[in-house]
């Protein structure tokens, strides 16, 4: 589960073109091990929004050396994605990503500052929820509007919310129910993790890695 502490935030500029530019590293420098997300937009996150997140979370696994393939439906009427119900469907490596709207997500009634949740334990689970007006409530928070130093840093939502995916991903990956000090798993993302993600430069320890790549191989081979 994500959370975000409002007391001590930290902020770097991100542009739009640099998210591309992430995206244009990943599909040039592919990898074998590869699970894919199927994306179920319920909150209508807008499309650039959600790309540019996906491409900020798939750089993330690509540090880790696996790839994400993403599917994902702007149509928040379909229950699930057409390609999700075809040959394979079924495989343990693919996972199923739910954007929630703020009604949806305050049915769950979970803390203010959660931003996201990977229901259940065991090795094989395979969905997670991401709920979209917390990572609003982030972004737009002028708590994070603050002078670091003599530069200015500045998060955009994108970036926010595919940092929280790769997080609840990562939940499911590292079979991990609890969370860390600090890094992406932390479970209240403060100054440090913020900073450290406005840079690019917020992602899984080298351990984690390690974990990542077993079980993207493991999945595969199920």
């Amino acid at each position: 589960m994500t959370k975000f502490n409002r007391t001590n935030l930290g902020l770097a500029l991100v542009t739009v073109a640099a998210l591309c530019g992430m995206a244009q590293e990943v599909a040039a420098k592919d990898s074998p091990l590869a699970f894919t997300v199927y994306v179920i937009n319920y909150a209508r996150v807008d499309a650039r929004t959600l790309v540019d997140a996906e491409s900020a979370a798939a750089v993330v696994f690509h540090k880790s050396g696996v790839n994400v393939h993403w599917v994902t439906s702007f149509d928040a009427s379909k229950e699930i994605p057409e390609e999700a119900s075809g040959p394979g469907a079924s495989r343990i490596s693919h996972l199923y990503l739910s954007i929630l709207s703020k009604a949806m997500s305050d049915r769950m009634g979970l803390p203010d500052r959660s931003m996201g949740l990977a229901p259940g334990n065991g090795v094989n689970r395979q969905h997670i929820y991401i709920f979209y007006s917390k990572v609003e409530a982030l972004a737009q928070n002028p708590i994070c509007e603050i002078i670091a130093g003599n530069q200015y840093f500045s998060l955009v939502e994108s970036l926010i919310l595919g940092h929280a995916i790769a997080h609840e991903i990562g939940h499911v990956l590292l079979n991990l129910e609890i969370h860390t000090d600090s890094g992406i798993m932390h479970g209240s993302w403060d100054m440090n993790e913020l900073r450290e993600m406005a840079k690019g430069r917020l992602g899984f320890s080298k351990e984690q890695r390690e974990v990542i790549r077993a079980e993207v191989a493991r999945r595969i081979r199920w």
